[in-house]
C-alpha cells in the first residue's frame, strides 16, 4: 500500500513539473517590455533608439488573459494574442492601433511588425525567443526586434 501511494505521489509530482515547464515560456513572456534594438544577425547591424532623431520609448505588455497593449508614446496599440503549440511563434489574433504621425523609430517598429502578416490567417505571426530578460521578436529568419523586460 505504501509503495502504491508513493508511486501515485511521484506521478503527480512529475505531471505538475512538466505542466509548469510547458507554460514557462508563456509565463516568461508576460509582463512589460521595452524595445531596445533592431538587430540583423547577418550583417551585424544594430539600430538603437538613440540612432533616430526625436525617438520615443516603445513598450509592449503581454497579459495573462492573452491580451497585449503597448505604446510608442505617440500611438497606442492593443489586441489579443496566442502562442503556437511549440511556443516559438506569437500570433497576434487581433491588432489595433491609433494613427497619429509617428517618429522614425516608431515607424520602423510598425514596419517590421507588419512584415509577418499572414494573408491566409489574417494574423501577424512573429517567431520569438526569450533569453534571460530579453525578448527577440523575429521579423525574418535572422532579423529581430530586441526587447528588455522591465
Amino acid at each position: 500500500m505504501k509503495n502504491t501511494l508513493f508511486l501515485i505521489l511521484i506521478h503527480f509530482f512529475i505531471m505538475s513539473c512538466s505542466s509548469e515547464k510547458s507554460n514557462s515560456k508563456i509565463n516568461d513572456l508576460l509582463g512589460d517590455w521595452k524595445l531596445t534594438a533592431f538587430i540583423n544577425e547577418n550583417t551585424g547591424v544594430t539600430q538603437v533608439e538613440n540612432d533616430f532623431e526625436n525617438s520615443n520609448p516603445i513598450h509592449f505588455e503581454f497579459k495573462e488573459d492573452f491580451k497585449f497593449l503597448g505604446t510608442t508614446i505617440l500611438n497606442d496599440f492593443f489586441g489579443n494574442f496566442s502562442v503556437n503549440n511549440s511556443e516559438t511563434v506569437i500570433i497576434f489574433l487581433e491588432y489595433n492601433t491609433t494613427e497619429v504621425n509617428e517618429t522614425e523609430w516608431g515607424n520602423l517598429f510598425y514596419e517590421k511588425l507588419n512584415l509577418n502578416y499572414n494573408t491566409e490567417t489574417q494574423h501577424f505571426e512573429n517567431g520569438f525567443d526569450i533569453n534571460n530578460s530579453f525578448l527577440k521578436l523575429y521579423y525574418s529568419e535572422f532579423e529581430y526586434m530586441q526587447f528588455k523586460k522591465l
